[in-house]
């Protein structure tokens, strides 16, 4: 089976951003508030790679985020902690003792990889005991700051960092549980061979998401991210359902549970994660809490 919807499903919060644009007082963006009987939130759709002229952001959303008691990421404050993330990474990211890439990988995919490395001035050397997962995020990061982007200037480690040390930071998710999503993958030839393919044909897919996101037309986002490779690729389903949705059932359960406290949270998901009739919006509303487009 093809992974290029799959890489989309994976990797949109990157895909969103990979087309340079600026934050404007016109530009709507993706932003909701949320309530129970007791709790009261504002959720934002974020974007992990920007750059400075993404600030500064609207009024509306600064004095929401000033307002909150609570900042609830996808992930929490370890995050930030570069020496532990580090760690996490060279535990979870090498081959075992004595594999190779080139162990996971057919001869002509392998062949293509190492054209690319070249390409890229890439040792081979520096990259042969990564495992492929890993490696293909690697490369759209890469690809991405190259067009300018940064993981230092995305959306929600600007408000993680305006957080620490001033209000209590919450994650939805581990730090390890999202990298084990790539890590885990059944078919490292295709998924290497999909990344490779994507990112020569990328930038016109990424005009059409960039623009949305711009407009705030989240039903134009599930068109391109989930309604269309859907069904021009049905058996990506289990995917989607991986990457997506188990995910933002898991996310809205633990949302439900902070909102039964008196407090106002600010909470930062990745722009995917909020479009869809299986969006983390859509399970909350199923719980009786409403849910309000700003």
């Amino acid at each position: 089976m093809r992974f290029s919807h799959t890489l989309k499903v994976g990797l949109s919060a990157l895909l969103l951003v990979s087309s340079g644009f600026l934050w404007s007082a016109e530009d709507k963006g993706l932003f909701w508030r949320v309530t129970s009987s007791v709790g009261s939130a504002h959720v934002l759709g974020t974007i992990h790679f920007a750059d400075k002229s993404f600030y500064p952001l609207r009024k509306e959303i600064m004095a929401a985020f000033e307002k909150s008691d609570v900042l609830v990421g996808e992930l929490d404050a370890e995050a930030l902690d570069s020496k532990k993330i580090a760690k996490i990474l060279a535990k979870e990211t090498r081959l075992p003792k004595g594999e190779t890439i080139e162990d996971h990988l057919d001869a002509a995919v392998y062949s293509k990889l190492k054209q690319y490395l070249q390409q890229e001035n890439v040792p081979l050397a520096s990259v042969e005991h990564t495992s492929p997962g890993w490696l293909m995020m690697q490369i759209m990061s890469r690809y991405i700051q190259k067009l300018g982007y940064k993981a230092k200037d995305g959306i929600d480690r600007h408000f993680m960092q305006r957080a620490q040390g001033n209000k209590e930071i919450v994650g939805l998710e581990t730090f390890v549980e999202q990298l084990r999503l790539f890590l885990e993958l059944d078919d490292a030839d295709a998924l290497v061979s999909e990344t490779l393919r994507s990112i020569e044909t990328m930038d016109s897919a990424l005009a059409a998401l960039v623009d949305s996101w711009k407009k705030g037309d989240d039903k134009q986002l599930e068109l391109l991210l989930i309604k269309e490779p859907l069904l021009s690729e049905p058996k990506a389903k289990p995917y989607f359902e991986r990457f997506i949705w188990q995910r933002n059932r898991k996310m809205a359960k633990k949302i439900s549970t902070l909102l039964k406290e008196p407090k106002h949270y600010f909470i930062v998901i990745g722009s995917g994660h909020l479009i869809g009739d299986q969006s983390v919006l859509t399970e909350l509303a199923s719980m009786g809490m409403q849910v309000e487009r700003l």
